[in-house]
């Protein structure tokens, strides 16, 4: 018999789109416990086949919400330092305005003099 991680890597491929109604579509068909009696006979065959298909389940929304949670996070680095550069341009322009290369600019005549 397989594993759950065997499951996962099975049933949720690495680059599959992902989108937030298909988990919440996922998140309503698990099965809740019932309190109430059931008398349809099952056996070992139906309950592995039913933890199978719970387990591929969650293992589909787990990784669904990973992808969503890291393309969240990506997105909003990508924000915070877009927002920064514009800044980060505009300081390094001011800066550069402000500092004169005459002043520091050694010609070779002045080099030569000094040896």
């Amino acid at each position: 018999m397989s594993t759950d991680t065997d499951n996962r890597s099975a049933y949720a491929p690495l680059r599959e789109t992902v989108t937030r109604a298909e988990i919440d579509n996922l998140k309503t068909q698990i099965s809740r416990p019932s309190h109430s009696l059931d008398y349809t006979p099952g056996g070992m065959r139906e309950t592995s086949s039913h933890k199978m298909e719970e387990a591929q389940k969650r293992a589909r929304i787990a990784h669904g919400e990973e992808r969503l949670h890291g393309a969240h996070v990506r997105f909003d680095t990508a924000h915070t330092f877009a927002a920064k550069e514009g800044a980060a341009r505009s300081q390094m322009n001011m800066a550069s305005k402000a500092w004169s290369p005459k002043s520091e600019v050694r010609t070779k005549s002045s080099v030569t003099r000094e040896r």
